[in-house]
């Protein structure tokens, strides 16, 4: 099995099993763990063949292993989850959680992975219990991510898709 757990991030070594440890425990541990290995593996593979940089491949693979951290606070029984918020939050409560980690660059991939990414207007049409600001990926890697998560989305099946399929739904393509 591939290692995810420990990444340098700045020069200081990340520990996602630690961050993940104070925040999840049992089978909603191991969910989080399995989904956000599989996230970040297509992520990096997707982040290595559009050749970005070592430094951002790193970060990509970690942002993609935490950007679910904020289910933690929400309620979604058929998951095991029994906090007191809506699970469209999550991203927004993980925004709220890396940044008092310390990782605010991460922390932004969690509350822009929502529905690939959220407009004001789509806050507001939908009357979504969610801060009116933009929410959309602002960089190639937010989008990979949500790209990433989409394909491993935990309520639906995806048909499998190639890496070429996937590449030109991205803006920068």
């Amino acid at each position: 099995m591939r290692r995810f757990f420990d990444f340098a991030c700045g020069g200081v070594l990340l520990d996602i099993k630690a961050i993940l440890n104070k925040y999840f425990q049992g089978e909603t541990l191991a969910m989080v763990i399995t989904h956000g290995s599989a996230v970040s593996g297509l992520s990096g593979s997707i982040g290595r063949n559009l050749g970005l940089p070592v430094n951002e491949l790193l970060f990509l693979e970690q942002a993609a292993m935490l950007h679910d951290i904020g289910i933690c606070r929400v309620n979604a029984p058929r998951i095991g989850l029994y906090g007191d918020k809506p699970y469209i939050m999550h991203g927004i409560l993980g925004r709220e959680i890396l940044e008092a980690e310390g990782f605010p660059r991460h922390a932004l991939v969690c509350e822009r992975h929502i529905g690939v990414g959220l407009t004001e207007v789509d806050i507001t049409s939908q009357g979504l219990p969610l801060p009116i600001r933009d929410m959309t990926p602002q960089n190639i890697t937010e989008e990979i991510v949500c790209f990433a998560d989409l394909y491993f989305s935990y309520f639906y099946k995806i048909s499998k898709v190639s890496f070429n399929s996937l590449s030109g739904q991205i803006s920068f393509f």
